[in-house]
């Protein structure tokens, strides 16, 4: 009996692959089973289609709505709980911890002021002012300096995560030229909705030399005697040359010794990771590029968003429309009208579903770069 079992088990496994490969095939390509229309362009599929695009379209605004009203109440974290995933995250990886300074707390809270005040989420803001500006005000003198941004995240772990995840952002957090943090964290108002932004501030103070406090002033050195020096001689009056033989020439005097070249003291400043505003599209493909593209960037900075996730299923669903029309078209040379028009149509509405949603959805962001630079001396 057991062998029995044993071998029907067996068989049923051996089945489901050709069962599930016979229903994929009747899915994508006409057959005499599916009467030469592919289920995907049933009736019974289109209402699927359908579904799933207006599930696209409400489920990311239900997920702005909460995010907007998490954004509106009191946060719930603040600037010591990301100090504290920063040196954590410093530790980790060998590093030393970083030490908080009220100065670059300073300088974060100007530049996050800063960025509501003049309602932009840059490094740079629209009338030229860097973040190395911030640094100045603040009276940071600094030989390393950067900058970290982020807008919209209700926590601290989902911010120090998408900064983690991202390379020019990670590489600020884990610089070993650091010494010192300062961040700010504050809500308000963002393109007419709540928002909560957050800036890193890090630095290394810039070393000035100074006496020893207590220690004596070295003794003036006397002033040496006046050295008097004795008369000139008088100069002697030059031998006259003979007037030169016929045929020969005097020798050229010798060229004078080269100086030695003394190369000018100072210092040098390296950006590195500066973020470049790219030149914006009016046409409506273009602005679905850049879409495409943020949404790339985003997944890349905080995992996997939940705006690309939407998105490629709108897009898978676009081409499970899109083959078994071909193949329909390539096996019978002809496309029903009524299936023509349902499917154009259920294409139309999936597309505005995934670009509609995308900026609901992709609200959470850090910038695409950050700033860093590192003083040194020539």
């Amino acid at each position: 009996m057991e062998d029995i079992g044993r071998w029907q088990y067996r068989g049923i496994l051996e089945t489901l692959p050709m069962k599930l490969m016979e229903r994929i095939k009747n899915f994508f390509l006409p057959t005499e089973n599916n009467e030469r229309l592919p289920g995907a362009l049933s009736s019974a599929a289109a209402a699927f289609y359908l579904v799933l695009a207006v599930g696209l379209i409400i489920s990311p605004a239900i997920i702005r709505v909460r995010e907007l009203a998490l954004l509106s109440a009191p946060a719930s974290f603040g600037a010591g709980d990301v100090i504290a995933l920063i040196n954590q995250a410093r530790t980790t990886s060998g590093l030393a911890t970083l030490l908080e300074n009220n100065r670059l707390d300073t300088a974060a809270t100007e530049k996050v002021e800063d960025m509501f005040s003049g309602q932009y989420f840059a490094h740079f803001a629209p009338n030229g002012t860097s973040p190395w500006d911030f640094f100045k005000r603040a009276e940071y003198s600094y030989a390393a300096a950067g900058e970290n941004l982020a807008l919209d995240f209700i926590s601290a772990d989902e911010a120090h995560a998408a900064f983690m995840n991202s390379p020019t952002h990670r590489a600020n957090i884990l610089n070993k030229n650091y010494a010192e943090v300062g961040v700010a964290v504050r809500q308000g108002e963002y393109q007419g909705r709540p928002a909560i932004m957050i800036a890193q501030y890090f630095g290394k103070p810039k070393a000035v030399a100074a006496a020893p406090v207590g220690a004596a002033k070295p003794a003036a050195a006397p002033k040496p005697a006046p050295v008097v020096l004795p008369p000139a001689p008088k100069p002697v009056p030059k031998p006259v040359t003979p007037p030169s033989v016929s045929g020969a020439t005097a020798p050229k005097p010798a060229p004078p010794l080269p100086t030695a070249f003394v190369r000018p003291t100072g210092t040098t400043t390296t950006t590195l990771g500066t973020e470049t505003p790219a030149p914006r599209g009016t046409s409506l493909l273009s602005r679905f590029a850049r879409q495409i593209r943020t949404a790339a960037s985003s997944a890349v900075a905080t995992g996997l968003s939940k705006a690309l996730v939407g998105q490629a299923a709108a897009l898978l669903a676009i081409i499970s429309l899109f083959l078994p029309l071909a193949f329909l078209l390539m096996r019978t040379g002809a496309v029903p009208h009524e299936v023509f028009l349902r499917t154009l149509f259920l294409v139309v509405v999936l597309a505005s579903a995934a670009y509609f949603s995308a900026d609901i959805v992709a609200a959470a962001r850090i910038t695409p770069d950050a700033p860093m630079t590192i003083v040194f001396s020539s």
